[in-house]
């Protein structure tokens, strides 16, 4: 997959407005072709990871409410 498309952004294309040979360093193409997707998919992974982090949280202080009322009644009962 790497191969085809490196040899598919350095060939002439049948297209011209997908035309890549004379856009400059491959490198400078293919990173200016691929960042933007790499990029919001980063964000989105972000995104997701800090609301399943925010659930997490939430069902750990429910929880340590939880167990702090059981230990005030333990320490009433006695």
């Amino acid at each position: 997959m790497l191969l085809g498309s490196v040899l598919a952004f350095t060939t002439k294309s049948f297209w011209i407005k997908f035309d890549l040979t004379k856009t400059g360093n491959i490198g400078d193409t293919i990173g200016g072709i691929t960042a933007p997707v790499i990029n919001l998919i980063g964000a989105i992974l972000v995104y997701i990871s800090f609301k399943v982090q925010s659930n997490a949280n939430q069902i750990q202080y429910r929880l340590l409410q939880q167990e702090i009322k059981n230990m005030i009644e333990i320490f009433k009962s006695h």
